[in-house]
């Protein structure tokens, strides 16, 4: 896909910065270090509202329409295991938009290890085995939709 907004990512990412990893849901310690995990839920925190301009952006030119937004975190030293998601009919792709990542923050698929700079937005067919692992200090966060007919 192409470029994200600098000015819309910007906003999100301030925002997201904002709020603590404490204050996350779906949180569990590993190895003594808070883990949040996905964000799934409109309401939260103003999940939506934060946002509706960067997600608007970005399916402007796409076929279909928007639904499932979500934020996922892997936190320094954390994966998650290879695993192919099932989709609903009419499912086109996901659309991943790193908001904060590290060169050691690598999405893996079709055998291969990509890095997802943050300032670009990916189409991905999550149909297909792939798996995430970051081995860098920082956490690697994601904002991420599906794109339906």
């Amino acid at each position: 896909l192409d470029a994200v907004d600098a000015d819309y990512l910007a906003g999100v990412r301030g925002w997201l910065r904002a709020i603590g990893f404490e204050d996350w849901p779906q949180q569990k310690r590993v190895d003594a270090q808070l883990r949040p995990a996905m964000v799934n839920l409109p309401e939260w925190q103003g999940f939506r509202e934060a946002t509706n301009a960067l997600v608007g952006s970005l399916t402007v030119d796409l076929p279909g329409h928007e639904t499932n937004r979500m934020l996922s975190v892997v936190m320094p030293g954390h994966h998650i295991p290879l695993h192919s998601d099932r989709q609903m009919d009419g499912w086109l792709f996901r659309v991943h938009v790193p908001l904060e990542t590290n060169h050691h923050a690598v999405f893996q698929i079709g055998g291969i290890a990509h890095w997802m700079s943050v300032g670009q937005a990916y189409a991905i067919d999550v149909r297909e085995p792939h798996a995430v692992r970051n081995n860098g200090d920082t956490p690697r966060t994601h904002l991420m939709f599906d794109v339906v007919t």
